[in-house]
């Protein structure tokens, strides 16, 4: 397990997240396992979701948090839900 702040060391990203529900920021929200794929998440996965040759993972981010993700990366920023 790893905090999102010691995965993105050192990475340049912009956060986009719910100031109320994450007050304290997300930089210390506990990840167990980095995804790319909705079907492998799980609870407390960072999901990556990009565009793909032949469909969206955009398309799946619902999917990895009804999984138990709680964070989620697409490249334009980090996004966390409750």
């Amino acid at each position: 397990m790893a905090r999102l702040s010691a995965c993105l060391e050192g990475v340049e990203y912009r956060p986009v997240f719910d100031p109320e529900a994450y007050p304290q920021g997300i930089a210390d929200v506990d990840i167990t396992a980095v995804v790319f794929d909705s079907r492998e998440a799980c609870e407390g996965a960072l999901f990556c979701c990009f565009p793909g040759q032949k469909t969206d993972g955009h398309r799946f981010a619902k999917a990895a948090f009804e999984a138990g993700a709680r964070v989620g990366e697409d490249g334009h920023g980090v996004d966390a839900v409750v």
